[in-house]
Protein backbone atom coordinates (compact mmCIF):
# COMPACT_ATOMS: atom_id res chain seq x y z
CA UNK A 1 0.00 0.00 0.00
CA UNK A 2 1.56 3.23 -0.58
CA UNK A 3 1.74 5.89 1.52
CA UNK A 4 -0.64 8.19 0.50
CA UNK A 5 -2.82 5.69 0.49
CA UNK A 6 -2.27 4.95 4.07
CA UNK A 7 -2.36 8.96 4.66
CA UNK A 8 -6.29 9.12 3.34
CA UNK A 9 -6.56 5.34 5.26
CA UNK A 10 -5.62 7.07 8.40
CA UNK A 11 -7.86 10.24 7.63
CA UNK A 12 -11.06 7.97 7.44
CA UNK A 13 -10.37 6.12 10.32
CA UNK A 14 -9.51 9.36 12.34
CA UNK A 15 -13.10 11.02 11.28
CA UNK A 16 -14.81 7.40 11.24
CA UNK A 17 -15.79 6.77 7.97
CA UNK A 18 -15.54 4.10 5.29
CA UNK A 19 -16.17 5.43 1.86
CA UNK A 20 -13.90 7.73 -0.09
CA UNK A 21 -16.86 10.12 -0.69
CA UNK A 22 -17.44 10.79 3.22
CA UNK A 23 -13.88 11.63 3.05
CA UNK A 24 -13.76 13.98 0.19
CA UNK A 25 -16.72 16.01 2.00
CA UNK A 26 -14.81 16.03 4.68
CA UNK A 27 -11.51 17.35 3.27
CA UNK A 28 -13.85 19.41 1.22
CA UNK A 29 -12.09 17.90 -1.89
CA UNK A 30 -14.40 16.38 -5.14
CA UNK A 31 -14.64 12.81 -4.46
CA UNK A 32 -13.15 12.33 -7.92
CA UNK A 33 -9.84 13.35 -6.87
CA UNK A 34 -9.94 11.11 -3.93
CA UNK A 35 -10.15 8.35 -6.17
CA UNK A 36 -7.48 9.81 -8.78
CA UNK A 37 -5.28 9.51 -5.51
CA UNK A 38 -5.74 5.87 -4.83
CA UNK A 39 -5.65 5.19 -8.09
CA UNK A 40 -2.22 6.75 -8.39
CA UNK A 41 -3.85 8.83 -11.72
CA UNK A 42 -2.99 11.78 -9.42
CA UNK A 43 -1.39 12.75 -6.50
CA UNK A 44 -2.62 15.30 -3.44
CA UNK A 45 -1.44 18.69 -4.52
CA UNK A 46 -0.52 21.31 -1.63
CA UNK A 47 -4.42 22.32 -0.72
CA UNK A 48 -4.90 18.45 -0.50
CA UNK A 49 -1.77 18.00 1.80
CA UNK A 50 -2.44 20.98 3.69
CA UNK A 51 -6.23 19.92 4.35
CA UNK A 52 -4.76 16.37 5.42
CA UNK A 53 -2.36 17.67 7.78
CA UNK A 54 -5.07 19.84 9.76
CA UNK A 55 -6.96 16.77 9.86
CA UNK A 56 -4.46 14.60 11.02
CA UNK A 57 -3.08 17.14 13.28
CA UNK A 58 0.49 16.23 11.57
CA UNK A 59 3.15 18.92 10.18
CA UNK A 60 2.10 20.24 6.87
CA UNK A 61 5.80 19.89 5.83
CA UNK A 62 5.86 16.17 6.20
CA UNK A 63 2.71 14.94 4.99
CA UNK A 64 3.83 16.67 1.77
CA UNK A 65 7.28 15.18 1.91
CA UNK A 66 5.19 11.24 2.36
CA UNK A 67 3.02 11.90 -0.56
CA UNK A 68 6.46 13.70 -2.91
CA UNK A 69 8.66 11.18 -1.81
CA UNK A 70 5.54 8.55 -2.37
CA UNK A 71 4.61 9.67 -5.94
CA UNK A 72 8.49 10.70 -7.43
CA UNK A 73 9.76 8.70 -9.84
CA UNK A 74 13.02 10.54 -10.26
CA UNK A 75 15.45 8.71 -7.59
CA UNK A 76 17.41 12.37 -6.91
CA UNK A 77 14.17 13.81 -6.36
CA UNK A 78 12.72 11.17 -3.90
CA UNK A 79 15.83 10.99 -2.33
CA UNK A 80 15.33 14.79 -1.88
CA UNK A 81 11.90 14.55 -0.52
CA UNK A 82 13.01 11.82 1.92
CA UNK A 83 15.50 13.98 3.20
CA UNK A 84 12.46 16.85 3.73
CA UNK A 85 10.95 14.36 5.70
CA UNK A 86 13.86 13.39 7.97
CA UNK A 87 14.37 16.82 8.64
CA UNK A 88 11.02 17.64 9.58
CA UNK A 89 10.61 14.91 11.80
CA UNK A 90 13.63 15.67 13.46
CA UNK A 91 12.24 19.33 13.71
CA UNK A 92 9.50 18.11 15.72
CA UNK A 93 11.24 16.24 17.55
CA UNK A 94 13.08 19.30 18.50
CA UNK A 95 10.12 21.72 19.30
CA UNK A 96 8.41 18.27 21.61
CA UNK A 97 11.23 17.92 23.42
CA UNK A 98 11.80 21.82 24.21
CA UNK A 99 8.07 22.35 24.55
CA UNK A 100 7.91 19.56 27.36
CA UNK A 101 10.86 20.87 29.06
CA UNK A 102 9.12 23.92 29.03
CA UNK A 103 6.42 22.38 30.55
CA UNK A 104 8.41 20.50 33.21
CA UNK A 105 9.75 24.00 33.76
CA UNK A 106 6.70 25.99 34.49
CA UNK A 107 5.42 22.57 36.51
CA UNK A 108 8.03 23.08 38.93
CA UNK A 109 7.63 26.47 39.55
CA UNK A 110 3.77 25.80 40.12
CA UNK A 111 4.78 22.92 42.71
CA UNK A 112 6.88 25.49 44.22
CA UNK A 113 4.34 28.29 44.53
CA UNK A 114 1.57 25.81 45.48
CA UNK A 115 4.31 24.88 48.36
CA UNK A 116 4.72 28.34 49.45
CA UNK A 117 0.89 29.02 49.41
CA UNK A 118 0.32 25.87 51.48
CA UNK A 119 2.96 26.84 53.82
CA UNK A 120 1.79 30.70 54.25
CA UNK A 121 -2.21 28.87 55.08
CA UNK A 122 -0.72 26.48 58.04
CA UNK A 123 -0.98 28.80 61.41
CA UNK A 124 1.95 29.38 63.33
CA UNK A 125 1.75 28.65 66.72
CA UNK A 126 4.20 28.90 69.02
CA UNK A 127 3.94 26.70 71.43
CA UNK A 128 5.27 27.39 75.28
CA UNK A 129 6.80 25.36 77.14
CA UNK A 130 5.25 25.25 80.90
CA UNK A 131 7.81 25.25 83.86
Amino acid sequence: MSKTIELLTACKKKIGVDTDYKLAKALKIHSGRIADYISGKRIPDENACMRIAMLLERNPIEIIAIVQADTEKNNKRKAFWNEVLKRAKKLDKQLDNFLQTDLNEIDEKLDHLFQADVKDLVPKTKTKIKK
